[in-house]
């Protein structure tokens, strides 16, 4: 977390104290998910892919029976979810995604890999 915005918030004036340290602990509180989801499956890991996709059958020569077999697995992912808890863990955006989000309800902020490609939103020799 950067150093920076938490002086800021630990030196707001406009904010009573108790409101202040609340602040501050939702900030420390805050699931940093940055690159690459390491559960659900792990992405950095051929076993747990082929693992977790097991179900899929694709086969080189038949598009849309190949979008079917995905439609199929992600229908039994979703309903397999009802009535248990948040997987906490779990990332909604796709690694390859060009994009990042806060998500307030669940005190996440999420960077996919996708957006951490240099040079366009982020530059690691600028840093």
């Amino acid at each position: 977390m950067n150093h920076q915005y938490l002086f800021q918030l630990e030196n707001t004036e406009w904010m009573s104290n108790n409101v202040r340290d609340r602040a501050i602990k939702k900030v420390h509180a805050i699931d940093q998910k940055i690159g690459y989801p390491t559960s659900n499956p792990n992405v950095l890991d051929p076993e747990a892919l082929r693992k977790y996709y097991d179900a899929v059958v694709i086969s080189n020569t038949t598009f849309f029976e190949n979008k079917v077999q995905v439609a199929h697995f992600e229908t039994r992912q979703a309903w397999n979810k009802l009535g248990k808890p948040t997987r906490r863990d779990e990332w909604d955006m796709t690694v390859r995604t060009v994009d990042a989000y806060y998500n307030p309800a669940g005190n996440e902020i999420v960077f996919p890999a996708g957006i951490m490609q240099a040079p366009v939103f982020y530059d690691p020799s600028v840093y």
